[in-house]
């Protein structure tokens, strides 16, 4: 259990705010952000069929007092606007993580873990989920060795639950993102002095489409680049080394 204390930066961490040409108002920003902390970490190591076995969950939960709220979910002359405040009421995170790793034969393992996020904001038009956080993920790994261990490979897929998307101007309800699933691989050959790797990243090439509005107004008020949820490029394969100068 702790208490945290941070100084809110409207800027710096809200970097991405900057491609967005709603007109933006300051009312009530915090000059601290305060918050309470607490949870549990559980880890075991049970042997199965004589090899180990780790198991790994997380649980906590935050509740802010004060908190800078960025809403983009208001309208002022019908217009959409992006308002700084503070918190109304008490946002707050919940937070559980569950992480289970395996060797299933000689040089190959495999890791499954899952989290569940509920992440809700006290906004001045009530308390919501907070945009782009997915309440679920979920990601598979598998891990290979070679008994030389110059051969290394790894496959990992995950999976991203769907995410709230801030409402627009006229929207009554909120809308949510699509679900997706990505999977990316490397294969690496390992030398004393030298590394060489290839792999491919979004092998399943899911991209999210229309991410900018208003693409071709980008100097009017519905201008908004910041609901990005998912890649915006195809499969991205690469090739490489690393060399070791010591």
């Amino acid at each position: 259990m702790g208490l945290g204390y941070r100084h809110p930066r409207v800027y710096s961490d809200n970097l991405n705010l900057f491609f967005v040409n709603y007109e933006k108002v300051f009312s009530n920003v915090p000059d601290i952000e305060t918050s309470i902390n607490y949870g549990i970490n559980l880890v075991g190591k049970p042997l199965i069929n004589n090899k180990e076995l780790n198991f790994n969950l997380d649980f906590y939960i935050t509740e802010f007092n004060n908190q800078l709220v960025t809403d983009l979910e208001q309208i002022d002359q019908n217009f959409n606007i992006l308002k700084y405040y503070n918190v109304v009421g008490n946002s707050n995170t919940k937070s559980l993580g569950i992480t289970v790793s395996y060797p299933i034969i000689y040089g190959i393992s495999a890791k499954i873990g899952m989290k569940y996020t509920d992440n809700i904001t006290g906004y001045e038009h009530g308390n919501k989920q907070t945009p782009f956080i997915a309440k679920w993920r979920e990601m598979t790994s598998l891990d290979y060795e070679s008994n030389n261990k110059k051969w290394t490979a790894n496959l990992t897929g995950q999976w991203i639950g769907k995410m709230r998307i801030p409402q627009k101007v006229n929207e009554t309800e909120s809308t949510y993102s699509k679900e997706y699933f990505l999977l990316q691989s490397t294969v690496n050959y390992i030398l004393p002095k030298i590394e060489f790797y290839i792999g491919c990243e979004n092998i399943t090439n899911y991209t999210q489409h229309h991410a900018i509005l208003s693409a071709d107004a980008p100097f009017s008020r519905t201008f908004n680049a910041t609901e990005i949820y998912a890649p915006i490029n195809g499969i991205k394969p690469f090739i490489g080394f690393r060399y070791k100068f010591k």
